[in-house]
């Protein structure tokens, strides 16, 4: 059970236990217990929790009173007394802090925004950002014992998806005092081996969206051939006797007749050594179409799935430098060349700058949570939301050697395994490509789900990389 609660009035007084956890010494905290005489209700005690060293040499330690408050010594005293009250009527066994005000409260923040997603995936949306990671919060002496006593506090991201998961009747108190602290033991990491507990490897339970994995598996092994490849024009100028190093543009496609011989001949102004197109599951001329604007032609049958032809495409490809499009939409060739420049000169990987899109809604979406989300997990958090998710990204032959062909199947994968290999990434120009993407009902439709296929499919490969790094990170 969850909610925001009103005030209550009339209450039956109960005994109060304060856990002030703070790394300043009791006797510093004068100022805080001369403001914790103002409160009306019955105070059985204070004590105060210092490092985690302290929580070790007392875990099975029992608080004093029939309700454990714990928070640390910045806590407005007003709001303490208000997380209490429906514990003391008995309408709630815990109550959690969100704070909803001052300057820059909807700006994004790593821990805030791992809390959604914790709360989220794990079927209890309705808490926000609230958490049993952030103090203040309030909980009744049973419900602290289930929690585990103070082990709670040395394993907080643990102890909150085990409780928001139990029976407890749990509220939620927007605080209009300091915003809440996070406890010591309940960083990133402990936030990531939370959410992650809930995600079975090697994506949870979401869809792959039909890829043809098995493929680029036999392709990787040696035991399947390309179908017979169609090598196209060369569009470098050869008067440059060899200096300029060689691009192949990559470009999956499935009925784009309509789109891809304009996509081709914006290609062509990067004058590339090479434009691939992968067909794959087309009726239609895109194949003929793709041919006769001087592009080289690789053609499946049957439909691939997402991202497999670019992993098929970038197995193929000889450049030195790599760039990925998509066949259904024209991005001006203007517009692309800043990608192929960044990673001639300055970074292995150049990505589409989409950061705007954290800023378009409060609270992000899930999918742009997810990409932020895995820059944090990977240390980045400047990084924001960049992704490998939308084209177009380009990338040279250190990157490719890197995150290995095969990976470009799922690209927050790939990307996680970039950066945990070093490389350098530069965002390189914005292109919405979110408004020029072809809407396919099949894909893009939710048809009464929380999502659509095409999003239950990103969500399950960030969940694929986020457990990569992990392993990683353990390793």
């Amino acid at each position: 059970m969850f909610g925001f609660f009103p005030k209550y009035w009339k209450i039956a007084r109960k005994s109060v236990c304060l856990l002030v956890v703070s790394s300043r010494s009791p006797e510093s905290l004068t100022d805080f217990v001369t403001r914790r005489r103002n409160l009306t209700c019955g105070w059985s005690g204070i004590q105060y929790i210092g490092p985690e060293a302290d929580l070790k040499r007392r875990p099975d330690q029992a608080p004093s009173g029939e309700i454990v408050v714990v928070t640390d010594d910045r806590a407005d005293i007003a709001d303490l007394q208000r997380m209490v009250e429906p514990l003391e009527c008995g309408r709630a066994d815990a109550v959690l802090s969100l704070w909803n005000g001052g300057p820059g409260a909807n700006r994004l923040s790593p821990l805030p925004l791992w809390n959604r997603l914790i709360n989220e995936f794990a079927g209890c949306p309705e808490l926000e950002s609230a958490s049993f990671m952030h103090v203040p919060f309030a909980l009744t002496r049973d419900a602290w014992r289930t929690a585990g006593g103070l082990r709670m506090l040395m394993h907080p991201a643990e102890a909150h998806v085990r409780l928001i998961q139990s029976t407890l009747r749990i509220l939620v108190h927007e605080s209009s005092g300091s915003p809440s602290s996070s406890l010591p033991n309940a960083l990133i990491a402990e936030r990531l081996e939370a959410f992650l507990s809930l995600q079975p490897p090697p994506r949870g339970r979401w869809t792959d969206g039909e890829r043809r994995r098995d493929l680029v598996e036999r392709l990787n092994q040696g035991t399947l051939l390309l179908p017979p490849f169609h090598r196209g024009a060369d569009f470098s100028p050869q008067a440059e006797g060899g200096a300029r190093k060689t691009l192949s543009v990559i470009i999956p496609v499935r009925n784009e007749e309509a789109t891809i011989g304009e996509v081709i001949r914006e290609a062509r102004k990067l004058a590339p050594s090479e434009i691939l197109v992968v067909v794959n599951g087309s009726s239609d001329r895109t194949e003929s179409i793709a041919r006769e604007q001087g592009a080289g032609t690789i053609v499946f049958q049957e439909p691939l799935g997402t991202d497999v032809g670019r992993a098929i495409g970038a197995y193929a490809a000889q450049g030195e430098l790599l760039l990925f499009l998509d066949g259904d939409f024209v991005i001006p060739g203007d517009e692309l060349r800043p990608f192929t420049e960044l990673v001639s000169t300055r970074c292995d990987l150049a990505v589409n700058r989409l950061n705007h899109h954290l800023q378009l809604r409060y609270p992000p979406g899930t999918v742009t949570a997810l990409k932020y989300a895995l820059n944090t997990a990977l240390g980045r958090e400047e990084l924001e939301n960049a992704s490998m998710v939308s084209v177009p990204f380009a990338m040279n032959r250190r990157a490719l050697e890197v995150i290995h062909w095969s990976q470009l199947l799922c690209p927050p994968k790939a990307y996680a395994l970039g950066l945990l290999g070093g490389l350098r990434r530069l965002p390189a120009n914005r292109i919405e490509v979110d408004r020029m993407n072809r809407y396919r009902p099949w894909k893009h439709a939710s048809a009464g789900e929380r999502f659509s296929p095409a999003a239950m499919q990103i969500i399950g490969d960030h969940i694929e990389a986020l457990h990569v790094i992990k392993d990683r990170k353990g390793e």
